[in-house]
């Protein structure tokens, strides 16, 4: 696979666990290509079970979701727990 895919890819992944959703023409702004790629993408990381496509974008998949909110508030679990 192509470097570049990967890295968009790692970058797209990103955004989601972010944000939860993106636009397909955000996307293509962010990530300086056309929104075609940004499709062909959104339909590989699909396949992969990293999001659901939804009509204009995308929205992060569970595993992304879960995983995100395992991150917040880290540090005043551990703070929590310590006490």
């Amino acid at each position: 696979k192509h470097r570049l895919a990967l890295d968009r890819h790692a970058e797209l992944r990103r955004l989601l666990a972010e944000e939860g959703s993106v636009a397909v023409a955000e996307l293509a702004k962010r990530l300086d290509v056309s929104e075609m790629t940004v499709r062909r993408d959104l339909r590989e990381l699909e396949g992969q079970g990293a999001l659901a496509r939804v009509h204009g974008g995308a929205v992060a998949g569970m595993a992304l979701r879960f995983g995100n909110r395992l991150g917040r508030h880290r540090r005043e679990k551990r703070a929590a727990a310590a006490s």
